[in-house]
């Protein structure tokens, strides 16, 4: 068989274990007609999803190590049989679950010796909401993005109170951070910050965004929760602060792509 056919036939099967493995989410595009000079801003009431890798959090322990290592495995056996041509349906139903055991054993070995106790979770997690819940928290990204939007325009974007203040605008941005995770675990082990955050443009008379793209950024230190919680908290807050900065440099990106910077 030609190099041609093997790819014929593989491709199929690289498009399943691309799908299940990692999503291949299509990249979302920002309506032709989109005008950032004619929109404004408005942030979420929400508090951010916690997620803490530990035993009490949403995933956790040997659970997160076994998830996680039973994904590599999968895509490791899937990639692994891309070259057996006609055989590769055979080789999925034998080497794949054969690896992603193998997978998920040995990722569990790991989440085992990274789990910390459920004290030392319930005070990370009592630390994050407190932060989390405050308003000063919930607003930062917006007001991130309020600040960069002079990068691209000669006034700031308005940050807009509510839904109807924002109607008087013919687009209307709707930011939020809606899940800080931490990353890393055990007890006295430190931990950095992840933040997801999402991006909904909606244009006046349209009830459905038409434009909506995800977001995430990972803070640079990495500190144990008495670290993160001394002077009042002031390494978490501003931790929280550089992520939302860095996110809303993300969706300017979107927002006005090339970036044109505005002479002062």
């Amino acid at each position: 068989m030609g190099a041609n056919g093997m790819k014929t036939q593989s491709a199929p099967i690289l498009t399943l274990v691309c799908l299940l493995a990692t999503g291949c989410a299509s990249v979302p595009q920002m309506p032709a007609e989109f005008d950032l000079g004619r929109a404004a801003i408005t942030d979420s009431t929400q508090t951010p999803a916690l997620v803490l890798d530990g035993p009490d959090g949403k995933v956790s322990g040997a659970g997160t190590g076994a998830a996680k290592g039973g994904s590599i495995g999968f895509v490791i056996g899937g990639l692994s049989c891309i070259g057996t041509g006609p055989f590769a349906p055979l080789c999925l139903g034998l080497l794949v679950p054969a690896s992603t055991a193998i997978g998920a054993a040995s990722g569990a070995v790991v989440g085992a010796v990274r789990a910390e106790s459920a004290d030392d979770v319930q005070a990370k997690r009592s630390l994050l909401q407190t932060e989390l819940s405050t308003s000063a928290a919930r607003m930062q990204l917006a007001a991130a993005l309020q600040q960069q939007s002079l990068e691209v325009l000669p006034a700031a974007l308005p940050l807009a109170g509510n839904n109807a203040t924002a109607a008087a605008n013919e687009w209307t941005l709707q930011v939020a951070v809606t899940e800080v995770a931490t990353v890393g675990s055990g007890t006295g082990v430190p931990y950095a910050l992840l933040a997801s955050a999402r991006l909904a443009v909606l244009q006046r008379g349209q009830a459905a965004p038409v434009f909506v793209n995800h977001y995430q950024a990972r803070s640079a230190a990495a500190l144990t929760t008495p670290q993160w919680a001394a002077s009042d908290g002031e390494a978490l807050r501003a931790a929280l602060q550089n992520l939302s900065t860095r996110i809303a440099a993300k969706m300017l990106t979107d927002l006005a792509p090339p970036r044109r910077l505005v002479a002062r």
